[in-house]
């Protein structure tokens, strides 16, 4: 560096001449007066800037917006599954309450005949001893 020159850093400034600053005349509240007059002309400004803005929408309103394209696409999906329905030949298959709710046979008879199963009926159902379905109750004896 040559010699006339000081050294700078970071801020700018040599750090000598950083304590000798005055930022007094940047102070805007040193005239009270004219501050608050600075205030209220930008809360004014500011106002009338924001009043040009459009208010947010509401939920309803955005809900409403929305309606035609909801009613369009569900009358789709309900045209789709008419469309399926109709082309799809499924056998109707009749169930009782109780094979809907998968309840074994044998207890759906008890609760139908109101009659009270046997201890052994408790124990194996459909499935007595000798039957060729259960072996294994054959071994245990």
């Amino acid at each position: 560096m040559s010699q006339g020159r000081k050294e700078r850093h970071k801020g700018g400034l040599p750090p000598d001449a950083e304590a000798g600053i005055d930022f007094s005349p940047l102070d805007p509240t040193q005239d009270r007066d004219r501050f608050q007059r600075f205030v209220r002309e930008m809360g004014a400004a500011a106002r009338e800037a924001f009043s040009h803005r459009r208010p947010l929408p509401r939920l309803g309103d955005i809900i409403l917006h929305w309606k035609r394209p909801i009613f369009a696409a569900s009358g789709l999906l309900l045209l789709w599954s008419l469309l399926i329905f109709a082309i799809v030949d499924r056998p109707v298959v009749r169930q009782s309450m109780d094979e809907a709710l998968g309840i074994p046979a044998p207890w759906a008879r008890w609760s139908q005949a109101q009659e009270k199963p046997t201890a052994s009926e408790i124990l194996f159902g459909n499935e007595m001893p000798g039957d060729e379905r259960t072996p294994w109750l054959e071994e245990r004896r």
